[in-house]
């Protein structure tokens, strides 16, 4: 005959959630409530941030999601490899 082993599960087969799974999730509820998001006008691949959409393609590497903050970009752009481009609105609708 097997044994089954519970691993802290109760008798209906629930594995509890421990206090530190909980304290865990609300840590990083708390920090994400204080993202401070990128000023408009500026471009983020991941965490590097430019002032300029050419300055981030050129960074880029193929497969790269560039984020466009709101804002005006008096700039000619050219796409030369695989990017996404992605844009976020600012307040004012630019």
């Amino acid at each position: 005959m097997a044994v089954k082993r519970s691993y802290g599960a109760d008798s209906a087969g629930n594995i509890p959630v421990s206090r530190g799974l909980y304290i865990f999730l609300f840590a990083c509820l708390l920090l994400s409530a204080f993202f401070v998001p990128v000023s408009a006008g500026d471009v983020r691949i991941g965490a590097n941030v430019y002032s300029t959409i050419n300055e981030a393609l050129s960074q880029a590497a193929p497969g790269s999601t560039i984020i466009v903050y709101g804002g005006v970009y008096p700039e000619n752009i050219e796409i030369t490899k695989s990017v996404y481009l992605a844009g976020v609105a600012a307040e004012d609708g630019t």
